[in-house]
């Protein structure tokens, strides 16, 4: 009986193709974690495909088979390099890219044809399980607003190409540059917003797509934990590692996020008329900066959750804002009026990603003429 293995696509560049080190990757179960390279099925440990020399695969392929018993195969066809828009591949000379007009798109879905056939052809029932996507970096130094519809065109062509309008697409989320070549820049954010706006859970608004999914997420704080290559945006094999494991548990997941509520109030001091003030664990005052909160991990702020002991009178109200790092965000939502004392916001649009080591408050701004009153707030944090 042919045995049935799931067998995974990876593109993108330099981060999946693995700029980290063999001797600090894992090892394989034998036969059980597989690689399709150069025409070869042999054994999924590193080097992966083109890695120099650790990748995150081995990993992956070590939680998938230590979870699951069944084995899995990878297909390498990631470029160092490669931008996702044709227009910001524009180095001398072009790495490539998966645009329309590029080569490494097709490329990709013959290697993965091939792969399946061999795989066939040894006995086993192979399944396309889907495609492992980790690319961004060259394109957060172009023009960024091509890459979302470059993006969701490619999803698109993967998906027809391989006739399966369902077949699941998992990005492993681009971090930040290096700080002496500009860290976290505008362009990077963009990237990551783009990744974002994809993978949108919410039907009610655009960009959703029900079978994408952003697996891991964490590469924002890298550098922060000492899990990157320096002076370069390479992740290195401790970071490879770790993006292995947590897209792995991710995919087997469902690509459910855990998630956790984050309790800020007033204490048992009420907060008085015409105030601006900052709630803590247990706590407000005036200053930001000190009531603040640290983050220990990166994530997802979805939802502000907010209620007052007593309403805030006829024609008064409260106002909540989010702040990360002593800036608002645009997370905010108010409780006004003689009877209402529970507020919220639940628009995805208003999403924060906050990494670690980010603080975070909520501020409470009383009108003028408002009952002084104890005020709770709650925030949703995935992971």
């Amino acid at each position: 009986m042919a045995v049935p293995i799931a067998v995974f696509l990876i593109g993108g560049q330099s981060n999946a193709v693995g700029q980290g080190n063999n001797a600090l990757s894992p090892a394989t179960p034998a036969g059980q974690v597989l690689q399709f390279y150069n025409g070869i099925i042999k054994q999924g440990n590193d080097p992966v495909g083109a890695a120099n020399t650790g990748s995150a695969w081995p990993a992956f392929g070590l939680a998938w088979y230590n979870a699951t018993g069944h084995a899995i195969c990878f297909v390498p066809t990631a470029v160092s390099g490669s931008a996702q828009a044709a227009a910001n591949d524009t180095a001398s000379p072009p790495a490539g890219n998966w645009d329309a007009s590029g080569t490494l798109y097709g490329t990709s879905v013959a290697l993965m044809r091939q792969a399946l056939a061999a795989l066939a052809s040894q006995g086993y029932a192979p399944y396309n399980a889907g495609i492992l996507w980790c690319q961004g970096e060259t394109d957060a130094g172009g023009n960024t607003s091509l890459y979302l519809p470059a993006l969701v065109a490619m999803v698109a062509r993967f998906r027809s190409d391989f006739t399966n309008p369902s077949l699941p697409f998992y990005i492993f989320r681009t971090g930040q540059n290096d700080p002496a070549s500009g860290g976290d820049s505008a362009g990077w954010q963009a990237i990551r917003g783009a990744q974002e706006f994809l993978v949108k859970s919410d039907p009610s608004q655009d960009g959703d797509d029900p079978y994408s999914f952003i697996v891991y997420r964490r590469a924002v704080s890298l550098g922060t934990r000492g899990m990157m290559n320096s002076s370069s945006p390479h992740y290195n094999q401790y970071g490879l590692n770790e993006m292995g494991t947590m897209g792995a548990q991710a995919v087997l997941s469902g690509c459910k996020l855990s998630a956790s509520s984050i309790a800020l109030n007033s204490g048992v001091s009420t907060i008085p008329a015409a105030t601006t003030a900052y709630l803590g664990i247990g706590a407000w005052g005036g200053n930001s900066a000190i009531i603040s909160i640290p983050l220990s991990c990166d994530g997802i702020i979805r939802d502000l959750v907010v209620s007052s002991e007593v309403p805030p009178g006829a024609g008064q109200s409260y106002a909540y804002t989010l702040y990360k790092n002593g800036v608002a965000t645009s997370l905010t939502c108010s409780i006004a009026g003689a009877t209402a004392t529970t507020g919220g916001d639940f628009n995805t649009d208003h999403s924060v990603y906050p990494q670690v080591t980010d603080t975070i408050t909520v501020q409470v701004i009383t009108s003028a003429g408002a009952a002084a009153t104890y005020h709770k707030t709650s925030i949703l944090m995935e992971q």
